[in-house]
């Protein structure tokens, strides 16, 4: 869906700015990533609301931004 999604857009971009210098496919890739963590934060916020507990979502999204890198990115 998310794929889908994201070639749609990908396609439009280049319909209405033929020139940009960035490919479809690169396009595609970073459309998708964006979708994805938009879906998962809207999801996350939506069951936290669910649940009563919205303020911890919100710190663990929060800690997962500042402090979720892995041992690779640190070297």
């Amino acid at each position: 869906m998310l794929e889908r999604m994201a070639g749609w857009s990908a396609a439009r971009i280049k319909q209405i700015v033929p020139e940009h210098p960035a490919s479809y496919a690169v396009l595609k890739f970073a459309l998708a990533v964006l979708f994805n963590v938009v879906l998962v934060i809207s999801c996350t916020l939506l069951v936290s609301l669910a649940t009563g507990h919205t303020a911890e979502a919100v710190l663990i999204l929060i800690f997962l931004r500042c402090c979720g890198r892995s041992p690779a990115e640190s070297t």
